[in-house]
């Protein structure tokens, strides 16, 4: 070998050496500042232990269904706390969706015995750091906007809602080109006990729309001209989740009521849109409607009726989508959630929707396409989580949800295999995003984890690591990532020398 060729193939060696160093220093700081504990231990917003998250006075234990359920396929309606997939919400979605994510937001949790007439999570949303923490974990979730099931500023009953309420647009409005918009969702218990339900022979007609008007005057007083409010095509959004027929003895003229705030609001700088939940698209005072989940009640088939065609139950979400297709000039807000069970609620009637290990938050992200009603050429501009932390009608997604696997590895010379293991019978790949393969040096006791290689296939069962894993002695780990919301979960430990 002549000295010039030397020279030239000394360069190879060296290029080649440089790019194979370059590749797996890339992949260490890929893994920087990811630990095996950090990706194994509670991500989300929930509480897992006093101070994980730092604002949390107890652990969330969990919460089951009714004991005398028998047959329930979802017995651990609302889990504890685990490590949860960061993949976009948006990822449930068509392909080319340009729409955004409503998550809808219960604001009343508190610690403090009787907790403020509700459960006990863990946590106080009367605190700047629970709110902010909440609406961070939102952002990491996909969410676009935050609305708030509120419960208006007319009774002093109602403080601590409106407290959080108030903390959150402080939060939202403080991050920088607001990443998560907020949005109000009016509860018609903000004026049930100033405008009686039962009215005693008194119309209440006056008395609730002189509630509604203060509450709209509020909300464009406080909320509706900051920058992080919720608004479409320039207006701000204001949803109502009020049954109407709650109020009787006699029942009020709703038709006056609507008529009056409407042209009341019109009068605003930047009128609102009104949006209802679904009955027909009719309401004359609707710029759009919402859908809802609709639980039926208990029975071990019946906890099955999640609301298509291709279920038992009335075909409530394809009405909801048809009707949202024959009505292109109103809002059409779709509707997706995990389950149902509000055997936790002390209003509770043992209504139940089986979540089947997260099937039926991917079958109701997926029904907007079902009959053509909505795709890429007609686009459904939102979609709403029911809910966020609604724990007391089991609902809320905030602590993940279980697709009942594990997954464990083993290795065959240079090649990992791996495993899924369903502990139900509903355990489905569908939940699943793809998997990640992780190395860790055994003598490092900060347990940081590289990438080896992430994106793998939801399908796949093996890889070879003799590619993708430096020279050396490692600690391999494989980690099932789910699909939005979804808990991942991660293999036991591979020993492995290349």
């Amino acid at each position: 070998m002549n000295n010039r060729r030397f020279r030239v193939w000394k360069s190879v060696v060296l290029c080649g050496s440089l790019f194979l160093l370059l590749e797996i220093s890339q992949r260490v700081i890929q893994g920087s500042g990811v630990t095996y504990p950090s990706e194994t231990g509670n991500n989300t917003s929930a509480c897992s232990a006093v101070g994980t998250p730092s604002y949390c006075n107890e652990a969330f234990p969990g919460f089951s269904t009714k004991s005398t359920n028998t047959g329930a396929q979802t017995v651990v309606v609302d889990p504890p706390p685990k490590h949860v997939s960061n993949v976009s919400l948006h990822n449930w979605m068509y392909s080319g969706w340009t729409g955004k994510m409503i998550c809808e937001y219960q604001p009343w949790f508190d610690n403090v015995s009787p907790f403020n007439g509700h459960v006990d999570v863990g946590y106080n949303e009367n605190a700047s750091a629970t709110v902010a923490g909440q609406d961070a974990a939102m952002i990491r979730a996909g969410c676009d906007i935050n609305l708030i099931d509120w419960y208006g500023a007319n009774e002093s009953s109602q403080n601590f809602n409106l407290t959080t309420s108030n903390l959150i647009s402080t939060d939202l409005n403080g991050r920088t080109n607001f990443p998560l918009k907020f949005g109000v969702l009016e509860d018609g218990g903000s004026f049930k006990s100033i405008c009686p339900t039962n009215g005693g022979g008194v119309d209440q007609t006056t008395c609730i729309e002189n509630a509604l008007i203060a509450d709209m005057d509020y909300i464009d007083l406080h909320y509706a001209g900051t920058g992080a409010y919720w608004l479409d095509g320039g207006n701000p959004v204001v949803g109502f989740f009020i049954s109407e027929s709650g109020w009787t003895n006699p029942s009020p003229n709703w038709t006056t009521i609507w008529n009056n705030v409407k042209a009341h609001t019109n009068t605003y700088a930047k009128p609102f849109k009104f949006i209802f939940e679904f009955g027909s698209f009719s309401h004359p005072q609707s710029d759009g409607e919402y859908g809802w989940p609709q639980p039926p009640a208990w029975s071990s088939t019946q906890q099955f009726w999640w609301g298509a065609n291709n279920s038992a139950t009335p075909t409530y979400l394809q009405t909801l989508y048809n009707a949202g297709k024959a009505n292109p000039t109103k809002l059409t807000v779709g509707v997706m959630y995990k389950g149902f069970d509000d055997n936790n609620a002390s209003w509770g009637g043992n209504r139940v929707i089986a979540e089947q290990c997260g099937q039926v938050l991917s079958m109701t992200a997926n029904e907007v396409t079902y009959n053509g009603d909505f795709g890429s050429s007609n686009q459904i501009p939102y979609m709403q989580v029911a809910t966020w932390n609604d724990y007391e009608e089991g609902t809320e997604v905030e602590t993940g949800v279980d697709n009942c696997y594990t997954v464990s590895a083993s290795l065959s010379g240079n090649t990992l295999n791996w495993a899924l293991h369903a502990s139900n019978s509903y355990a489905a790949t569908s939940t699943i995003h793809g998997f990640t393969i992780y190395y860790e040096n055994p003598n490092d006791s900060t347990q940081t984890l590289n990438v080896a290689k992430s994106g793998i296939s939801a399908t796949a069962t093996s890889q070879d690591l003799s590619t993708i894993v430096p020279t050396g002695t490692w600690n391999i780990y494989l980690e099932m990532v789910g699909k939005p919301l979804i808990m991942n979960r991660m293999s036991g430990v591979v020993k492995y020398t290349h």
